[in-house]
C-alpha cells in the first residue's frame, strides 16, 4: 500500500492511479448509515440481510427491519459464482465489504487492487471508477455498490465491441 502506481505509458496521456482524485486513502470513519425500515419483497425476491441470503416464497411480504444491519435487494446483488470480469470483481468487493463489516479492511484492500489493474488496462473507465471511489472514500459503501451499474454496462458494451 505505501508506494504510489507507477505511470504508465498510454496513446492519449500518462497517467497514474494516483490520477484519481483521493484513490488509495483510507475510508472515512463514518460508515453507511444503516437505519431502521420496511422491506417489502416480491414473491421469489431475493435480498442479503447482514449476510444472510433469504428468498421470499409465493407471496408478496413485508418485514420491519429494526435494527441497524446492511441489506442488499436483488438488483445490486452478484452472485459470486457469476463473477467473471474485472469489473464484475470490483462490484463483487464492494459487495462483501458492505455485508462482512468485520473484513471491510481486507475487501476494500482487494478493490483497490482491482480498481488499479482496470484504469492501468481501461484508461477510459477511469471517470467511472472516480464516482465509485468517492462513495467509498466518504464510507458510503452501499452508494458505491449502485455506482457499479456505469461500470459495468460500459465493460459490457466495450465486450460486445471486441
Amino acid at each position: 500500500m505505501g508506494e504510489r502506481a507507477k505511470p504508465i505509458a498510454t496513446p492519449e496521456s500518462a497517467f497514474t492511479t494516483s490520477d484519481l482524485p483521493g484513490f488509495g486513502q483510507p475510508p472515512s470513519e463514518h460508515p453507511d448509515e444503516i437505519m431502521a425500515f420496511w422491506l417489502k419483497l416480491k414473491p421469489q425476491e431475493r435480498v442479503i440481510i447482514g449476510g444472510a441470503s433469504l428468498r421470499n416464497g409465493r407471496n408478496r411480504v413485508e418485514l420491519f427491519i429494526e435494527n441497524e444491519v446492511p441489506v442488499l435487494r436483488e438488483p445490486d446483488i452478484l452472485d459470486p459464482g457469476s463473477v467473471r470480469t474485472p469489473c464484475e470483481r470490483i462490484h463483487m468487493a464492494l459487495q462483501l465489504a458492505y455485508i462482512d463489516v468485520a473484513h471491510r479492511p481486507d475487501h476494500l484492500e482487494t478493490y483497490r487492487a482491482l480498481v488499479a489493474e482496470v484504469v492501468k488496462a481501461v484508461p477510459s473507465c477511469r471517470p467511472l471508477i472516480a464516482a465509485i471511489d468517492e462513495c467509498v472514500r466518504a464510507g458510503r459503501i452501499y452508494q458505491a455498490i449502485r455506482s457499479t451499474r456505469p461500470l459495468l454496462n460500459h465493460e459490457r458494451e466495450s465486450i460486445s465491441h471486441a
